[in-house]
């Protein structure tokens, strides 16, 4: 059997079995299209509430951690700051460039000698 014998014949035979299918009606076509995105909808509708609660439960959580350490921090810092007096220096206004390392200064730098033991 040559390939375009094989095509004719799967071309037909497809057709036969088309034919033997049952097609479901428009009004039930249109039923049960509905149906799907009615089921889309609430199920979005439902993961997107969930979704919400979860973030305020998880922000809570965690603002309430923060909160919580910040208050401890704030605690700590004003039993230490009466103990501790901390000398500030006024702010320049203008900007200082940073400073460069001064080469001329270096030492080599010192490898083991595998020949020295």
């Amino acid at each position: 059997m040559n390939p375009a014998s094989k095509l004719v014949d799967y071309l037909r035979q497809s057709r036969e079995e088309v034919k033997k299918v049952s097609w479901p009606s428009r009004k039930d076509t249109i039923r049960y299209s509905a149906l799907v995105i009615g089921a889309s909808v609430l199920m979005a509708v439902f993961f997107a509430g969930l979704d919400t609660g979860f973030q305020a439960g998880w922000s809570a959580i965690i603002n309430a951690k923060t909160s919580a350490a910040n208050q401890i921090d704030l605690t700590q810092e004003n039993a230490s700051s009466s103990q501790v007096q901390v000398q500030t220096q006024p702010a320049s206004t203008t900007p200082t460039a940073p400073s460069t390392p001064n080469l001329n200064d270096a030492k080599p730098i010192e490898t083991p000698d595998a020949n020295k033991k």
